[in-house]
């Protein structure tokens, strides 16, 4: 399963849901935006792995590399040449996808590749106009997004819950002022 975070302008915490949900997850993170999330989801013994190198890969290596991924939570890395070699690189993805949940960062415009791929997209929006108005637009080209308003914290262990069936805290999911269902209240 891919869960794809889009913001509905920047600033308002795409990466931080995508940190958080991979967290309480323990979601594969993909950043398909500018490197923080795959960067700060690193460490020693998991480096961030350029998804641009796949194309490189055998068969064989490929389904290895996504067993791995799958057990390590290796953080992924989408770059503009990855839009280049798409097909190589959203097999791996699917992969990967198939064995472990991934979260990806998409940040304010995420691949199309990514967006065709993910069972659930989540749109992070805030109580403004302008907000409001990109969400609309984005809603417009992924009708069945989700919008996340609020408190990205207890969103994601709320959203951990619905998407991938990790029990969230009773008390956390009572606070939680998002809308699941895609409508405002």
């Amino acid at each position: 399963m891919l869960i794809l975070i889009v913001g509905a302008k920047g600033g308002l915490g795409t990466t931080t849901l995508a940190q958080h949900l991979s967290r309480y997850t323990g979601a594969v993170p993909l950043d398909a935006a500018d490197g923080k999330f795959a960067v700060e989801a690193s460490g020693p013994g998991t480096p961030v792995l350029d998804l641009s190198r796949v194309p490189e890969w055998t068969v064989t290596r490929r389904s290895q590399m996504a067993e791995q991924v799958a057990h390590t939570r290796q953080p992924l890395l989408w770059t503009p040449a990855c839009t280049v070699w798409r097909a190589p690189v959203m097999a791996f993805v699917w992969d990967v996808a198939a064995l472990a949940p991934v979260v990806a960062d998409g940040g304010l415009t995420p691949p199309p590749a990514l967006a065709d791929l993910a069972a659930l997209t989540l749109i992070v929006s805030a109580d403004d106009a302008l907000a409001q108005w990109h969400e609309q637009r984005l809603k417009q080209q992924w009708p069945q997004a989700r919008a996340v308003v609020g408190d990205l914290k207890a969103a994601a262990q709320a959203l951990a819950e619905y998407a991938v069936g990790v029990h969230a805290r009773r008390s956390l999911l009572d606070r939680a002022r998002f809308p699941l269902n895609g409508s405002r209240k």
